[in-house]
């Protein structure tokens, strides 16, 4: 479990210094991790955060708002009843620099990007030929050349596709959530 742990670490360490390098734009907001945090519909939206990894440095990573509280139950043991659901969305709302240090193994886990450092370089010189509103436009039109990066992939290879280009739209200031039936990209 140790070294699966430190080999999932090490794979967000090498997509923090490739995102560290300047090779996206820093666009994302307080108002869109709020917002994400709040929604409360089957069609969750993505954040993006940063966790402490084991060498006490902070790695941003994208990962879907419920993973996040989910992380945040397990770390301080908070029931899942309607006041507790509300502490834990005060924890996140709280922190923000969207900043959080997890110390139980399965909330890492439930942080921690399905994406590799390899996937997100792949996929963000695609995306960035396109603008902001042009991704939009994208993720409003089923099979689009955005939509067609990870839908045709399957499995958990298209997901990890589909979160790394979740991570690079929120990181170019596109607020997108995953769709509840479908499992595609939309923007809200």
């Amino acid at each position: 479990m140790k070294v699966q742990l430190f080999a999932i670490i090490y794979g967000f360490l090498i997509v923090t210094t490739y995102l560290a390098s300047g090779a996206e734009l820093k666009c994302y907001n307080i108002r869109m991790f709020t917002m994400a945090l709040s929604e409360t519909g089957t069609s969750p939206l993505y954040v993006l955060i940063s966790i402490r990894g084991t060498d006490s440095v902070f790695h941003e990573v994208c990962t879907l708002a419920p993973f996040v509280l989910g992380a945040l139950h397990t770390e301080y043991n908070i029931p899942y009843d309607v006041a507790a659901e509300r502490k834990a969305k005060r924890l996140a709302t709280d922190a923000k620099d969207r900043k959080f240090t997890f110390t139980h193994s399965k909330a890492i886990a439930n942080v921690l990007p399905r994406y590799s450092a390899n996937q997100l370089r792949e996929v963000s010189p695609v995306l960035m030929k396109y603008s902001r509103q042009e991704l939009i436009a994208q993720l409003h039109k089923q099979g689009s050349p955005l939509q067609q990066l990870y839908i045709h992939r399957q499995g958990k290879r298209g997901i990890a596709y589909r979160d790394a280009i979740a991570c690079v739209l929120l990181r170019r200031g596109v607020s997108v959530g995953v769709a509840d039936r479908t499992g595609s990209l939309f923007a809200p």
